[in-house]
């Protein structure tokens, strides 16, 4: 029988989210990589799918597997963000709801106990979509949404249980990783993706492509994070994102599957040396002098995936303003596109 657990969690401090993280990696000769103004707490619905399975014993999918605790990855998720946007972006977990039941699928697919442990340990996976309508409805997220009471929803799930790492609903929704969900809302709102079976490293990674979609959006139009639309121009979200792979001697900070040095997707241990301008972006920008150094993996954490993330996030610009007609904190854009949002070129 499904049973649904609803839990208003309480703001945590952000002291104590960040117990034990430093911030204080400022050059004393260079400018400041943390400027007052603005920053926001976004307001979060979370959805974890964690079936009983009856006849286990009565434990729970992630019991039974060994998984990450959903609650322990949006702790440590939360903290990391807001350590990457120099406190500036500070989520807060206002509705947390944990269903003991499968997800219903678009195609109307529903996994039973036996059914999802006989796909998983086989790897036959039953192709399908969460239905996300379905669910938004069900939980009059319009209604919170449009009052405010909520910015984003998060979903956890299984593995392989077909939720986009990111997407967004509601009207003017654009594609984040994830095609836009066909759901009546007057404000659009990012849905967030996690398999509870990953870390927070994987977490990272889908705000990671979050990111690289809306900055696209922003400043060349075209929402693919895969796409090099123009690799020669010249604009900001060009040259932070360029490698030396494709513009040798010239790299910025990189894209989230690649490093300044990578050669191939994913390449975050590669030891070359590269000369990279990723100091210039943390501690000079909105006043680049094209200062370079040589840096490899020991920058970003030697092949680990969430330092990779953190180091990426941390040399976004975050400052106030407008460069080229664009906003120069590119975290308005990741986390409030609903308001600040704005289609290039």
């Amino acid at each position: 029988m499904s049973r649904e657990i609803a839990i208003k969690v309480l703001a945590v401090s952000l002291a104590v989210l960040l117990s034990g993280c430093s911030l204080d990696i400022g050059n004393p000769e260079s400018g400041s990589p943390q400027p007052p103004g603005w920053s926001c707490q976004p307001q979060v619905l979370v959805i974890v799918f964690n079936p009983i399975l009856e006849e286990d014993g009565g434990m729970s999918l992630i019991e039974y597997y060994g998984w990450n605790r959903p609650q322990l990855l949006a702790r440590d998720y939360i903290a990391d963000i807001s350590e990457c946007s120099w406190a500036q972006v500070n989520y807060v977990i206002s509705e947390w709801i944990e269903l003991d039941e499968w997800p219903l699928f678009d195609n109307g697919f529903r996994y039973t106990d036996e059914s999802y442990k006989t796909a998983w340990e086989t790897r036959q996976m039953q192709p399908g979509i969460l239905d996300y309508a379905h669910y938004l409805d069900r939980f009059n997220v319009a209604k919170k949404v449009e009052q405010g009471k909520i910015d984003e929803v998060w979903i956890f799930g299984f593995p392989w249980g077909w939720i986009w790492e990111s997407c967004m609903a509601g009207a003017g929704a654009i594609w984040i990783n994830g095609p836009q969900v066909d759901y009546p809302c007057s404000r659009p709102f990012p849905i967030m993706g996690f398999n509870y079976e990953r870390d927070v490293g994987c977490m990272l990674e889908n705000l990671g492509h979050r990111a690289e979609c809306v900055l696209n959006y922003a400043y060349d139009g075209d929402g693919w994070w895969w796409k090099d639309l123009d690799p020669n121009a010249t604009h900001l979200w060009r040259l932070f994102t360029r490698i030396d792979k494709t513009h040798p001697g010239e790299a910025g900070c990189g894209t989230v599957h690649f490093a300044p040095n990578s050669e191939t997707d994913y390449d975050w241990g590669n030891p070359r040396y590269v000369w990279s301008t990723c100091d210039d972006w943390l501690y000079n920008f909105p006043n680049l002098t094209g200062y370079k150094r040589l840096v490899n993996c020991e920058e970003w954490g030697n092949g680990d995936m969430r330092l990779h993330h953190k180091w990426w996030l941390k040399h976004f610009p975050h400052h106030e303003g407008r460069i080229d007609g664009k906003l120069i904190n590119w975290w308005k854009y990741v986390t409030q596109w609903d308001i600040y949002g704005e289609i290039g070129p």
